[in-house]
């Protein structure tokens, strides 16, 4: 699961350019914090550059340039909820065990 990549020594481009190169095949979930400028340098001062520089960079056409070039689809949660309640059905249909 890639995640915000705090102790990086280079620019945040770069840095989740990498990480969008870097995102296997199949299902993976990525937690993300990015935060407009304004509220989270009162909660974490050393670190809030980081994170308003993230929202600066995901408010650019770059990430969408990067799911394309990478073959990427992006869901939502209740895509990914749906997708396991149907897994788990299937798993509990096979061993015979009862779904409700």
């Amino acid at each position: 699961m890639p995640e915000t990549p705090w102790q990086r020594g280079r620019d945040t481009e770069a840095a989740y350019r990498d990480m969008f190169a870097m995102i296997p095949d199949g299902l993976t979930f990525l937690s993300l914090h990015f935060n407009a400028p304004g509220d989270f340098e009162a909660i974490e001062p050393e670190y809030a550059h980081i994170r308003t520089e993230e929202y600066a960079l995901f408010k650019t056409r770059l990430i969408r340039d990067w799911v394309d070039q990478h073959g990427l689809t992006i869901i939502g949660l209740r895509a990914m909820r749906e997708r396991l309640r149907s897994n788990w059905a299937s798993r509990a249909r096979s061993s015979g065990a009862q779904v409700s």
